[in-house]
């Protein structure tokens, strides 16, 4: 663009503004900086929890036997209904999940009862009469 009044052009290259004086021959360089984005969160630190382990599906079922208070035997719940549900929270795959069902929780297995003393430790501060519970469970 020509400027009448001291016969300079400035040319515009994105960021950087080039301008030139034809009367001098002298070149000018102009650089315009982008605005600063200033932080302003809070720089207080937060503190990462640690990585919980998910639910094994031996201790899904031993969960919503207890949270649902039914039967795992297939005459009194729809096995593959539960299989579903338990599914569809846990992202197991319900052939996986209907096997667990069907063979039952035994709470005389040495397994067993380790999975259901978690359950019932993370149900402590939820529901601290079901935890008792399957806490009953294991000592039978």
């Amino acid at each position: 663009m020509l400027n009448s009044s001291n016969n300079s052009s400035i040319i515009n290259f994105g960021m950087a503004n080039i301008g030139c004086d034809q009367s001098n021959a002298k070149f000018q360089t102009v650089v315009q900086q982008p605005p600063q984005n200033v932080d302003t969160a809070s720089t207080e630190t937060i503190e990462e929890e640690p990585e919980v382990e998910q639910l094994t599906t031996q201790q899904l079922v031993i969960l919503f036997e207890a949270l649902l208070d039914v039967s795992l035997d297939p005459q009194y719940t729809n096995q593959s209904a539960l299989a579903n549900l338990l599914s569809r929270i846990s992202g197991y795959k319900p052939n996986s999940i209907r096997q667990k069902i069907t063979s039952g929780v035994d709470y005389d297995k040495p397994q067993v009862k380790m999975d259901a003393q978690l359950v019932a430790s993370l149900l402590d501060k939820i529901k601290p009469d079901l935890a008792e519970k399957l806490r009953n469970n294991v000592a039978e």
